[in-house]
Formats: C-alpha cells, sequence, structure tokens
C-alpha cells in the first residue's frame, strides 16, 4: 500500500478540498455564484472581515480560523508587504475554494468587484480562450472567466495545501523564532528556476507573457512528501486576471515579455536571499538607473559570497537578467525566454532537474504498482457487497440466496468468518488478502465451501467463484439505477473518485 508520508499527504490534500464555512448563513456563501458551492475562503483579510460581521458565529469563525492556519499572515507587515500579500490588482478581490455542482472537483475562485464597467462578455471569452489552452504542469489553468452578481469571476485550477513563494522562502525574519532565516540550498534555487524559466517558456511560447503571476504572492509551492527527487514544486496562478482588467490598455507583447525577464531575475535574487525587494520603477523604460538598484546590488554581492565566486553561474544569471555591469544599468533589453533556455547556464542546470523529475517519477511509479495491489482487492469486496445478502433483486426475494451469488456467500464466509475448533474467530490478514488475490487471478486451484449448517459443501475454484461473481454482477448492473447527476451535496464531495472506480469496475467486468 502507500507509503505513510505519502497517505498522509493525500488524506490532507481530501481534507482541504472538502473545507468549507461551518455556518450556512455565512455572507461569503452569497459572494459566489449557485453553480459553487462547498466554499471556503481563502483569503485572510476578507475572512476576518466576514468574522467581524458576523457577530452570532462565533463557534463557525474560531472553527474557520483552526482550519484556516496555512494562510495565517502575521499580524503587523510593512504596508509595502501588505500591498503584496493582498494581489487585489487594484479592485476589491475575494478569493474562495469552491467545488462545481456539474463535475464535483475542487475550483479556485477569485470575485473581483467594481470593475465590470469597461468589461464585457466578449472580453471573458477570449481571455478564457487564450489562457485555457495552456497546458502545462508549472500553470494553474484558467478555466473559466466570466460577469455575475455585477462582478467579475475567474475559475482557476486549485492546488491543495499550497502556500505562496513569499510565504514560504521570502519571508526573511521569521516573526515566531525572532531569527533570521538561513539562506536556502542552492540545488533547491536552481529547481526554482528551471521550474520558473519553463513555466515562463511556455507562456511566451503561446504569444502571452505571466505578468503578475510572476509575483511571489501569485506563486504556489507544493511540497513533494516522500523527499525523492525534486521535493518543491512551483505553480504560477492568477493567469489571465490583469490581461482582463487591462483589456483596453494593453501593451505590446514584446515590452510585457521583456518585463517578465527583469521581474524573473528579481525572483531569483529574492529566492536567493529570501527576501522581496517590491520594485520601485513603474516606467517601462529599461534604460537609466532603479530607484533600488542599490538594494538589488547588495542582494546580489550576498549572492556571490553565498553561493560561491562572483562568475558564479547563478550570479551571471541574475546579472544577465536584470542587466547590470559593474557601474550602471546596461541600455540593452533583458535576453529572451528562448536565447536564455539556450545558454550553456541553464541547459547544464536543466539536466539536473530532469534527473529529479525521474526519480520522483519512479518513486511514484511505485507507490502507485502498491496502490493497485490494494485497488483491486478494494473492487473485488465492492463487488461481493452489492451481492452478499442482498434482501431482493426485482421480484426475485430469493436471489441472493441462490445459484452463483450462494456460492458467493459461502464464499465470504470462507474468507472473512474462519473459526478454529474451539469455534474461536481466526483473525489472518493473510489468508484474506491470498484469497482474494487468487480471485482476482481466477486460480485454478480448488477449496471446499462449507454452509454455516454444515449441510451443504461445495468443492470449487477461485476461477469458478470469480465467473459467479461477474455473473451476479452483470446481472445487477443490468438493472441498476443510473448514476445520479452531480448537484446535490452528497454527489459532489469525492465523487469523481467513486464514480471512476464504479465505471472502471463495471467496464473490466
Amino acid at each position: 500500500s502507500l507509503s505513510d508520508a505519502l497517505w498522509h499527504h493525500y488524506r490532507n490534500v481530501a481534507l482541504d478540498k472538502c473545507k468549507t464555512v461551518s455556518d450556512p448563513r455565512d455572507t461569503i456563501i452569497r459572494a459566489v455564484p449557485p453553480l459553487y458551492e462547498g466554499v471556503y475562503c481563502l483569503d485572510q483579510n476578507q475572512m476576518d472581515h466576514n468574522n467581524n460581521n458576523n457577530s452570532n458565529t462565533t463557534d463557525s469563525r474560531s472553527t474557520r480560523n483552526t482550519l484556516n492556519t496555512q494562510y495565517k499572515q502575521p499580524s503587523q507587515q510593512p504596508s509595502s508587504v501588505t500591498s503584496l500579500r493582498s494581489g487585489s490588482f487594484g479592485y476589491p478581490t475575494s478569493v474562495y475554494k469552491v467545488l462545481s455542482k456539474r463535475d464535483g472537483n475542487a475550483y479556485c475562485l477569485r470575485r473581483v468587484d467594481n470593475c465590470t464597467k469597461c468589461l464585457s462578455s466578449k472580453v471573458c471569452a477570449m481571455v478564457t480562450d487564450r489562457w485555457s489552452s495552456i497546458l502545462h504542469p508549472g500553470i494553474l489553468r484558467l478555466h473559466s472567466c466570466f460577469i455575475n452578481q455585477r462582478a467579475l469571476f475567474f475559475v482557476h485550477e486549485y492546488a491543495p495545501n499550497a502556500r505562496s513563494l513569499y510565504d514560504v522562502y521570502m519571508n526573511n525574519f521569521n516573526i515566531i523564532s525572532q531569527q533570521q532565516l538561513n539562506p536556502l540550498p542552492e540545488r533547491l534555487v536552481w529547481s526554482l528556476i528551471m521550474q520558473l524559466i519553463s513555466i515562463i517558456r511556455a507562456v511566451h511560447s503561446a504569444n502571452l507573457a505571466c505578468r503578475s503571476s510572476l509575483l511571489p504572492n501569485h506563486i504556489m509551492v507544493t511540497r513533494n512528501p516522500t523527499g525523492a527527487g525534486n521535493t518543491t514544486r512551483v505553480r504560477i496562478g492568477s493567469v489571465g486576471v490583469i490581461d482582463a482588467l487591462e483589456f483596453d490598455s494593453r501593451k505590446p507583447l514584446e515590452e510585457l515579455q521583456n518585463s517578465d525577464m527583469l521581474l524573473l531575475g528579481r525572483l531569483i535574487v529574492g529566492i536567493a536571499t529570501r527576501t522581496w525587494i517590491v520594485p520601485q520603477k513603474t516606467s517601462s523604460s529599461f534604460t537609466g538607473k532603479s530607484s533600488d538598484e542599490a538594494q538589488l546590488r547588495s542582494c546580489i554581492a550576498f549572492m556571490s559570497n553565498h553561493y560561491g565566486n562572483p562568475s558564479s553561474d547563478l550570479t551571471n544569471l541574475v546579472m544577465a537578467l536584470l542587466q547590470f555591469n559593474s557601474n550602471n544599468i546596461n541600455n540593452s533589453k533583458p535576453p529572451t525566454i528562448f536565447e536564455l533556455c539556450s545558454s550553456a547556464i541553464v541547459s547544464n542546470h536543466a539536466l539536473d532537474e530532469l534527473n529529479g523529475a525521474n526519480s520522483a517519477l519512479d518513486m511514484y511509479d511505485t507507490q502507485l504498482c502498491n496502490e493497485y495491489e490494494s485497488g483491486r482487492g478494494l473492487r473485488l469486496l465492492m463487488k461481493m457487497g452489492f451481492i452478499n445478502e442482498r434482501p431482493e433483486h426485482g421480484f426475485d426475494r430469493e436471489w441472493a440466496e441462490m445459484g452463483d451469488c450462494y456460492v458467493l456467500k459461502l464464499f465470504r464466509d470462507y474468507v472473512f468468518h474462519q473459526c478454529d475448533d474451539m469455534g474461536r474467530p481466526v483473525m489472518d490478514m493473510g489468508h484474506v488478502i491470498t484469497a482474494l488475490n487468487k480471485l482476482d487471478a481466477c486460480d485454478s486451484e480448488k477449496i471446499a465451501l462449507a454452509s454455516r449448517d454444515g449441510n451443504s459443501l461445495l468443492v470449487v475454484s477461485f476461477a469458478d467463484v470469480a465467473r459467479c461473481l461477474d455473473s451476479a454482477y452483470q446481472q445487477l448492473c443490468a438493472s441498476c439505477v443510473p448514476n445520479p447527476v452531480f448537484g446535490g451535496s452528497d454527489s459532489t464531495v469525492g465523487g469523481n473518485s467513486l464514480g471512476s472506480m464504479a465505471y472502471s469496475s463495471v467496464r473490466r467486468g
């Protein structure tokens, strides 16, 4: 079966997707279109605002605050950091985890208010078409963009238990321990850089620009629980939001992509030094000195001392992206993402990232094989559970006590209800697993099945029992009620997994 680390990881993922507000009268439920349910607020500022307005829901507030510890922010932050964390794009913004009534999947729903005067459904459709066509493991895909309740909504792929890059790596001063955080290992820094370069390459290849999605509060970080291969994954979120909000005032694509490369340089500096220097210069020109150049040069000097000599690959990469030389900023533009990918610096470290990805893939392949063994037994148990002791099938009240079903009833006792000579129950897990494996493999080995009163004794093979199981299960499937359509709360939570399993069982017979 799965390792303990992966089991706990996927359990936490399932719990995260099921989190919802405990009070049905909570105001955030009315802020979400009726197509979605299972609402849970991911924005701490919005949650605190709702908590202050809902004076009658003290218990629900304490529950939500307890569950939302991964999103809690320090109470006192500089104004620049507070602006970075909000990610409001200049408009009142709220972010929720929701469950779709159409497919039962969890999504990240962003609501932007006071911005619909200059937007139309046509603009939303154009933005959705552009971004939904990009399929990349490092991009939280935009599924839809629409106007509802006089607000603009964005539906993105949801990353369970993810935290922002800023919260994980760039909060240089740990408020809890009151200590400076240690620099990250160089291997981890390069892994994050390679993933970001791959993401930017995919976006620029589609003639788009990442723009604000490359800010550290919009880059989500998840961890590999096993520690094999690449232990950290990054994904950019909020794609397409700024494209819709600034659709009428959009800049030339070349200028936006150049800004992405400059922002990549700042991101590398921020990851290596574990701090974020908020860009002070808003001009689109790449010439002249930046008002925060002194801070950037200080960070680059730290990188040179900690990650090798001044001619190290990491320092050279940052200098090339930010267009620094020894005296000033060059008048040329930063290299394009395609020029960067063809450079020797990136190609050397890209191979290390590929090796790490393959190692992680091998580990997950091993875990998948183990889970496949468990899945086979679960399918057999579910089929037997549908058939054994069934009170009636149509007008036949004795269906579960005759023919193939009677053999399955005796086989159930053979597997789970063994007793010793003194009548004491035998709890032998090895016997159960061996019997189920032989049943799944249709083994030709003969076994004796006895009734509880001792009046009946059948000698059959595991292959005979497998044929009886398939025949009885197919009879049930032929006359069963069709699967319910997603739309109720009971059918959505976890509906995809169980529905896929049921379909898989019928398809495999």
